[in-house]
């Protein structure tokens, strides 16, 4: 895996990459960062109308935690303006209900105010009376009268910062699906919700959330839907990892993240000329939000409607269990994951949620995620994954003196070079390298996983050969001894 370069290239989604075009041409943003806050918009917009079948027969969210990290002036709050339309409406619309809903409860207030004065009348006649029966009935109706007096709740599915028992209070209160947005990030990586991070391991897997208070009602809420985008600099990252890094990737918070760097393309910037293809594709966008808006609303009105499944196609089935036996693997002694287990872990179930929404937004309702689609949101989830290594994984220290030979010594291949000379990395390497002992560490980290062998002539000339399972070169072997002045 660590030779092999992963580009998010969308070939098989035509509508998403279409969408980025437009977006590109209105911003002039970078494509990562366009890609990574369409998938966020496909997350927020979906998660509440379908699950993904990641093992079969089983039922998983679809939601997305993802951190695209841009440099002030590339667009990051222009492109999120393009693209959040759909969920502003929602947000209305709960608005516009719940003022509704106000509007009623006051009127309903003002007649049980009265209803409520005549029982209590009745009920102190009744008292003087005696009459502990009729008492009792008109009890019943005062407590049927305060149950109707509840008031509304004002739903939101939007925010950008809130304290874990508003957020958990929401969930249950409303639909039990909530995002999580920022266009400049330290709302949310410096906000309340920061101080409960747990929870926010805990939504991602969908798992129940609870509160339990003393003095006022407790409540728990199934089956959670959260997703989450930030969109920040880099300092605002820098921060957070320097005060909280190493607690955040121990419990598995940042683990959970599709983390991208995006790159600065400023001076590079030209106004390109406009399509109507490029529009047809926004407002295709837009019309298929708008949809699912409704849909959502739909389906956050009647919670106990199960969720549209979408399931792989048989092909994609067998290449998504590929996936898995690949990744499982690489956690092991020298696989790309050895010293970040816990992002590993992850890959396989966000591969198949990235898979589930490109295939409802690409093909609609009722379609089976294909191969094709498959092997893009692969590609987009490892590419997110070796910018997540750079980052967040943190090696030892002959690891680190490894991959600097490895990526040291492919400039010999290249060259056409078969044979060097141990003592020219000494001489003349990197800087990290011109110590024996780090060299020799290194060394012995790629003699292990066969990409080197060393060995040594009676000359006492140590060397190094760079294809050690191909056979023998006496041509190449030839031209190191001439190249080296050795003669036997």
């Amino acid at each position: 895996m660590n030779n092999i370069i992963y580009r998010p290239t969308l070939i098989n989604c035509p509508r998403t990459r279409g969408l980025l075009n437009a977006i590109r041409r209105k911003t002039q943003s970078p494509d990562s960062l366009i890609t990574f806050s369409i998938l966020s918009m496909y997350s927020c917009l979906s998660q509440g109308v379908i699950d993904v079948e990641i093992f079969e027969g089983e039922r998983g969210s679809v939601s997305l935690y993802i951190w695209v990290v841009a440099d002030s002036g590339v667009g990051k709050s222009f492109v999120l303006r393009l693209l959040d339309p759909p969920l502003v409406k929602i947000d209305k619309d709960f608005e516009q209900k719940f003022v509704e809903e106000y509007k009623d409860h006051v009127a309903e207030k003002e007649v049980a105010k009265i209803q409520i004065n005549t029982i209590k009348g009745l009920i102190k006649e009744l008292t003087e009376q005696d009459k502990v029966d009729e008492i009792s009935t008109q009890k019943e109706k005062l407590k049927k009268i305060n149950a109707r007096l509840t008031a509304p709740h004002k739903t939101r599915m939007t925010i950008d910062d809130s304290t874990y028992e508003a957020i958990v209070e929401e969930l249950h209160l409303g639909p039990g699906i909530l995002n999580l947005i920022s266009p400049e990030g330290a709302s949310i990586a410096n906000g309340r919700i920061m101080n409960n991070v747990p929870l926010l391991c805990k939504a991602w897997q969908g798992e129940q959330l609870s509160i339990d208070r003393k003095s006022s009602p407790s409540f728990t809420v199934y089956d959670p839907r959260v997703s989450m985008l930030i969109l920040s600099q880099k300092s605002v990252l820098d921060k957070q990892v320097k005060s909280k890094g190493e607690e955040m990737i121990d419990i598995g918070f940042y683990p959970r993240f599709l983390f991208v760097f995006a790159e600065n393309n400023q001076g590079k910037r030209q106004r390109e000329d406009f399509y109507i293809e490029d529009d047809r594709y926004y407002k295709q966008y837009l019309a298929s939000a708008y949809e699912l808006s409704e849909e959502l609303k739909y389906f956050s009105s009647k919670p106990n409607k199960g969720k549209i499944l979408v399931k792989f196609s048989h092909e994609a089935r067998q290449y998504f269990s590929q996936i898995n036996r690949y990744l499982e693997g690489q956690l092991g002694n020298y696989g790309a994951y050895q010293y970040a287990k816990g992002h590993g872990a992850k890959l396989g179930v966000t591969i198949g949620r990235v898979a589930a929404l490109l295939t409802y937004f690409e093909l609609g309702k009722g379609a089976d995620i294909t191969l094709g689609i498959l092997q893009d949101a692969e590609q987009l989830v490892m590419y997110s994954s070796q910018q997540y290594l750079e980052f967040f994984q943190i090696l030892p220290d002959h690891v680190k003196s490894a991959n600097t030979l490895r990526k040291y010594l492919v400039g010999f291949r290249e060259d056409g070079h078969r044979f060097v000379k141990k003592n020219k990395i000494l001489q003349s390497g990197p800087r990290a390298l011109r110590n024996l002992d780090k060299l020799n560490m290194a060394l012995n980290e790629l003699v292990t996983s066969q990409e080197v062998f060393v060995g040594v002539l009676p000359t006492g000339l140590v060397y190094i050969d760079l294809y050690p399972l191909v056979g023998r070169d006496d041509f190449m072997w030839n031209k190191f001894l001439n190249v080296n002045g050795v003669t036997f």
